[in-house]
């Protein structure tokens, strides 16, 4: 039905549909989301073209998120990793054979390893520039997906960052479950590094249940794990639940909840697009960021966009959270009766 409207106001479009299983039964997804408009422009969000987020835009319903602009050379990047993304799909196969496809920055350069890209930005040498950050799902074999780490690409530059942070690091996403990501703010709380969290509650909630060994699980697991992890230096986080009100967290997936996705460190670089802070995103989807760098360029972004709905939002106190042991149980129960939904649906 789009590829017909648009056709119909002269639009040349190309469209391809995935037939894929859920990404909870550990099958390859799309979950770019960005529009490139005549090669000339780009539009990059972390918003889905689909009714919940979309039907109640202008009646301050919509889901909350962050969609920036591109013009310029970037805009070619992102071509190239639509065309890497096309040649690699089928109707029903998303995957072919992994093909690589570096960090793309602006300046004409390719990274080929995430840390390539810190050490770039601690030289100075990206200031005031901007990469396209990408990621390629595994290959479709369960082995792979289990037992082998994420590829260096923009996961593995996610982390990197939050590894090298040394003053202060902002989160906001959905859901936080990936282990190396916990690790990685674990320890960045122990070095004295103050860190800012904003997370929706419910949020898909059941994505995150599954079996994986670097999958923590829902977000209170997660923090009570960061928690566990971090000892007394914990005092230097901050936990807040998205509010559109004020007055209380929004629950669930639907209307006037966030579903944005943002990371800065040290008020010098910031990293926001498709890529959730969760064990989905770091394993199984295909994920296409934007990675700005210098100081007054965050500035401007978090003023606008950070700074506002975390004035906004609920704060979590980590001394409230469930004791471990308790919590813990619960959520391994939850997770076998998800995965026996999931076997049950699977069968048909």
């Amino acid at each position: 039905a789009l590829n017909n409207l648009l056709v119909k106001e002269g639009v040349r479009a190309n469209l391809k549909a995935f037939n894929l299983t859920l990404a909870t039964n550990l099958q390859a997804s799309e979950h770019s989301k960005y529009i490139i408009i005549d090669q000339e422009k780009a539009y990059v969000t972390d918003q889905n073209i689909q009714d919940k987020p979309m039907t109640e835009i202008g009646k301050g319903y919509n889901w909350y998120g962050l969609t920036v602009k591109l013009e310029g050379d970037v805009v070619k990047g992102l071509m190239e990793v639509f065309k890497h993304s096309w040649n690699t799909s089928e109707v029903v196969n998303l995957v072919n054979e992994r093909e690589e496809l570096e960090v793309n920055p602006q300046t004409g350069r390719y990274f080929k390893r995430a840390k390539d890209v810190v050490k770039a930005w601690r030289s100075g040498e990206l200031d005031g520039k901007i990469i396209l950050a990408y990621s390629e799902p595994w290959k479709n074999t369960f082995i792979r997906r289990i037992f082998l780490r994420s590829p260096d690409d923009l996961r593995d530059l996610d982390v990197k960052l939050i590894r090298s942070a040394q003053r202060e690091i902002k989160i906001i996403t959905p859901n936080l479950s990936h282990l190396r990501v916990i690790w990685a703010i674990a320890d960045a709380l122990k070095r004295g590094v103050k860190v800012r969290i904003l997370l929706s509650k419910d949020f898909n909630e059941e994505i995150n249940l599954y079996l994986h060994p670097e999958n923590v699980g829902d977000n209170i697991k997660s923090l009570i794990t960061l928690k566990l992890l971090a000892g007394d230096k914990i005092k230097n986080l901050e936990v807040r639940w998205y509010s559109n009100d004020g007055k209380k967290p929004e629950e669930g997936n639907l209307v006037r909840t966030s579903h944005a996705k943002y990371l800065s460190v040290d008020g010098e670089v910031a990293s926001f697009g498709s890529l959730n802070q969760d064990t989905v995103s770091f394993k199984i989807s295909r994920e296409t960021n934007v990675v700005i760098f210098g100081r007054e360029e965050v500035s401007r972004l978090e003023d606008k966009f950070f700074k506002q709905v975390w004035d906004r939002s609920i704060p979590q106190p980590m001394e409230e959270l469930p004791s471990p042991g308790s919590y813990f149980a619960k959520a391994y129960l939850k997770t076998i009766k998800s995965l026996l939904r999931r076997l049950k649906y699977s069968k048909g």
